[in-house]
């Protein structure tokens, strides 16, 4: 009889403490009940290429998540990534292997650099990470706009710079019949996933969302851990902005537009803590494809888009409060 309570409460806490798993089984099998074409080849491949640009961005909302910040430009720098890549190819001509290389290499350094200016502002200046990243978010689009004149960049598709860049989003572009940006994604998170678990940095940023203070009174320079992850995060918004790009032929100044909350409704579905010391890559993944999912089949359903932002909005709510009893349950 003990045994039994003891199982119970086992399996219990194992399905609170993974929620997001139990929440992705139970969608995909009503999103197949309810669509017969949601289980279909050509319905995952089209999502895994859809969701490969937001993951590295829930990645990037991940780790400022852990050392309790947030980053609500995400999107907004994912879009300049984008733009300063069009300005390279288009405008300035950079054109060729070397060129794109170049390209691609300014505008991930352009969305790092913006990432550290907003660790900096947060840590140095001692202000809420809310507000900072928010203002951030709006002075991005600004500065896209102005930079491509509030029109999209139009690529040009003869050159060398633009079909390579193509290249790697095209349909036929796939490792294992998994389309090749996915598999890019996959491995991107293999290597996140090892720095955030099996590293002394990793440890040290969940340590430091958690309780701050100690870690500062252990002897640690808690400032640059702070910093850095606003710089990975940057330098996730960089690849996904060149992977948004390489889906179009155009370089667009609205692209990345509600990726910061979707990021940030992944990352907690995903059970990343609002207020860091908790969250994981692979969690995070969960989350995106649960959001995923849930617009996929509301779209093949034909559901118009104002019913499906209200449910969007009540299952970030849940994801919360699931976040908030995941937490309690691990105290007791």
């Amino acid at each position: 009889m003990e045994n039994s309570k003891i199982n119970g409460k086992s399996i219990k806490r194992f399905v609170i403490n993974n929620n997001f798993v139990v929440a992705f089984i139970i969608l995909l099998v009503v999103s197949a009940l309810l669509s017969p074409n949601f289980l279909s080849v050509s319905n995952f491949n089209n999502l895994a290429k859809q969701q490969a640009a937001a993951l590295l961005v829930a990645f990037g909302m991940l780790f400022t998540l852990t050392t309790g910040g947030i980053d609500l430009a995400v999107g907004a720098n994912a879009c300049l990534s984008g733009i300063v890549l069009g300005m390279a190819i288009v405008k300035w001509g950079w054109d060729g292997f070397g060129g794109l290389i170049g390209a691609m290499v300014l505008a991930v350094f352009v969305s790092c650099l913006v990432g550290s200016v907003s660790g900096v502002v947060i840590y140095c200046m001692h202000l809420p990470p809310f507000i900072v990243t928010l203002a951030m978010q709006f002075s991005l689009r600004g500065l896209s706009n102005m930079i491509s004149n509030g029109q999209p960049i139009r690529a040009l598709t003869e050159t060398e710079a633009y079909k390579m860049l193509v290249s790697f989003s095209n349909p036929n572009a796939k490792f294992l019949g998994i389309p090749i940006p996915f598999v890019f994604v996959l491995i991107v998170a293999i290597l996140l996933g090892f720095v955030l678990r099996k590293t002394s940095y990793g440890r040290m940023i969940l340590a430091t969302g958690s309780n701050e203070e100690t870690v500062r009174l252990a002897g640690v320079n808690v400032l640059k851990y702070q910093i850095s992850v606003y710089v990975i995060s940057g330098f996730m918004c960089g690849i996904a902005g060149i992977m948004l790009s390489s889906r179009s032929n155009v370089f667009s100044p609205t692209a990345g537009t509600d990726y910061e909350m979707n990021a940030l409704a992944g990352a907690v579905i995903g059970g990343a803590s609002m207020t860091g010391g908790s969250g994981s890559v692979l969690g995070t993944i969960f989350g995106v494809f649960i959001l995923a999912m849930l617009e996929n089949v509301m779209n093949l359903m034909a559901l118009p888009p104002y019913p499906q932002q209200v449910i969007k909005g009540i299952i970030i709510i849940l994801a919360v409060f699931m976040q908030v009893i995941t937490s309690r349950t691990k105290k007791e």
